[in-house]
């Protein structure tokens, strides 16, 4: 009886810590990772009249951008125009488009819907898996 008594007084502290611990401070807020716009306005982007849009965003002062750039340079289809917007010359576009984080790769359709994201630089077979997902490589 004794052994049981003991057993539910540990119990019980051991609940009481446990709802003092979860009163004494809240989590800290997280940060909230960067988002890829989901729309684009062709217009703001060369050959608006292509299929589809495929468009790195980047910065001069960023290290993994050149990553990006040798993954997404290559790709030449017919329907994909690929443009790279850096932050320098295209800071209106990143400013209109909520761009926090560079290199991200987007790649939209015709009508400038997302259909593909990337923060950081993506692999080739990333771009390869979106490209061909999306049927911008039929």
């Amino acid at each position: 009886m004794i052994t049981l008594a003991i057993v539910l007084v540990v119990v019980v502290i051991a609940i009481a810590a446990a709802q003092a611990a979860r009163r004494r401070s809240p989590d800290a807020p997280s940060t909230p990772a960067a988002a890829a716009p989901a729309q684009l306005d062709r217009g703001d982007f060369d050959l608006p009249e292509r299929e589809w849009l495929l468009v790195l965003f980047s910065s001069a002062t960023c290290l993994s951008c050149a990553d990006a750039r040798a993954t997404v340079a290559p790709v030449d289809l017919p329907t994909v125009v690929v443009q790279e917007a850096p932050l320098e010359t295209h800071k209106g576009v990143h400013q209109r488009y909520r761009i926090d984080a560079v290199p991200m790769v987007v790649l939209a359709d015709r009508e400038g819907v997302v259909r593909w994201s990337s923060v950081g630089p993506p692999t080739a077979d990333d771009v390869a898996r979106a490209l061909a997902e999306a049927g911008a490589t039929d």
